[in-house]
């Protein structure tokens, strides 16, 4: 029998020789292998769930229908009818500038206004009357930077999924503009209603129309989660 050798010091344990237990001792912890789940993607306010594109604040609503309607009909007024007796909106600019070379009307600056109301402002301000509508209406505010162009502020109640403070303001907006081609139309003519033919009230009427449809508005984009409105 082989006795170990005490100058030899402690003896190693062979390879993958289980371990003594001692007392007091713990146990090994047993590991066991972590199972790995997919992360669950969830939708952002305006994001489609995984997706992380990012979702249109509006979208086209019943409000683009008038708009339409108002833009053909106030530029079939303004363009195609008569404005001031038989007179369309850029012959009346003509005879205004005509009687302030020959001195009929003083040459004041109010006459000069008026002219150019007549002549080109008047037609202009109309147009973008009606491509602002038409772009809030058709769903173009589509985050931040659309909402500055559009509404001229940072569209915070529509990005919280709130549209009545934005169609409000959109319709007053309209009406004060109508208004303003009515007054700018009555002086031009220095007001006489008698001279006013239906050029005039068909474009205030396809102004009133863009007013409403502008009240109306467009819908909201709908994330998932949030009712369609």
């Amino acid at each position: 029998m082989n006795h170990p050798d005490p100058s030899r010091g402690p003896v190693a344990p062979p390879p993958h020789a289980p371990a003594q237990q001692h007392p007091g001792q713990q146990y090994p912890v047993q590991r066991y292998p972590v199972q790995q789940y997919p992360v669950q993607q969830y939708p952002g306010p305006h994001g489609r769930p995984g997706s992380g594109e990012p979702q249109p604040w509006t979208r086209p609503g019943w409000g683009l229908v008038p708009v339409v309607l108002g833009t053909l009909v106030a530029l079939v007024g303004a363009l195609a009818l008569p404005w001031v007796e038989q007179e369309s909106m850029y012959g009346w600019s003509v005879l205004i500038g005509r009687a302030v070379e020959e001195g009929v009307l003083s040459d004041k600056w109010g006459h000069h206004v008026f002219q150019a109301y007549f002549q080109w402002a008047g037609l202009g301000l109309i147009a973008l009357h009606a491509v602002y509508y038409l772009a809030w209406t058709a769903g173009g505010v589509r985050g931040k930077k659309s909402a500055k162009l559009i509404l001229s502020t940072s569209g915070r109640s529509v990005e919280r999924g709130r549209l009545g403070p934005m169609r409000a303001m959109m319709a007053v907006a309209s009406l004060l503009l109508t208004v303003g081609h009515a007054i700018a139309t009555y002086r031009g003519v220095f007001e006489d209603f008698d001279a006013l033919s239906s050029g005039v009230y068909v474009t205030l009427g396809g102004l009133v129309l863009i007013t409403v449809g502008g009240a109306i508005g467009p819908r909201l984009g709908t994330p998932t989660g949030r009712p369609q409105s």
